[in-house]
């Protein structure tokens, strides 16, 4: 409760005063120091880390990650993280991996760390498609963002309406040569998804595609 209601002092204080403490317990403190304390969730984290039990879990550094991200410390506490990770074997797991790919890319390390991190995922699911779409686009790699939009239409995971946000604008910055054709399939995929069609983040991208490029 006190972590939700960003009361962070009293929330802190009950944790001290717990004689066990679990891994939810934690995390939930975690989550709530990652919100506006950021260098207090790292040193949080590393308390954690000599602590003998409990060990951290795939829900901890998906709560850890996005902070090092936003920290600028990809570089460094990043690829530490991500080498304890691979020690602990949590590389495989869809949660952590989604999570390493979008650190990499926001950070500017899509090649060759977000791709690596992205190839050890043993599931991937539209999450992980889109944290790789995504660091494409934030990082100038449009073709890329294109070619791994193109290959994921051949895959048994289907574009969702995040994935669809991340690819117009993708296109609309293009060569006009390129990017009216290539909003229009997109808009042609939506069409026949009814999910897509009524989607209001695919209509808003959309409606920002054709302003940019016209038509």
């Amino acid at each position: 409760m006190y972590a939700k209601c960003r009361r962070m002092d009293y929330c802190k204080k009950m944790f001290r005063e717990m004689n066990s403490v679990d891994p939810v317990v934690w995390n939930i403190v975690l989550t709530g120091l990652s919100h506006s304390c950021a260098h207090e969730t790292m040193r949080f984290f590393k308390a954690m880390l000599f602590e003998d039990e409990p060990k951290p879990s795939s829900v901890t550094f998906a709560i850890v990650l996005p902070v090092c991200a936003r920290l600028g410390k990809a570089a460094y506490s990043g690829k530490v993280l991500h080498s304890y990770i691979i020690k602990i074997g949590l590389e495989k797991d869809t949660l952590v991996g989604n999570a390493l790919v979008s650190m990499y890319a926001k950070c500017g390390f899509v090649l060759p760390d977000a791709y690596t991190a992205f190839d050890s995922i043993a599931d991937k699911d539209v999450v992980s498609l889109n944290a790789f779409i995504a660091g494409f686009s934030e990082n100038n790699m449009k073709a890329d963002a294109l070619r791994l939009f193109s290959t994921m239409l051949k895959e048994p995971v289907e574009p969702n309406y995040a994935t669809i946000a991340n690819i117009l604008p993708v296109c609309a910055s293009m060569d006009k040569s390129v990017a009216y054709g290539s909003g229009r399939q997109i808009h042609g995929y939506v069409m026949q998804r009814s999910w897509l069609q009524s989607h209001v983040n695919v209509c808003n991208s959309l409606v920002s595609f054709y302003l940019r490029v016209g038509g």
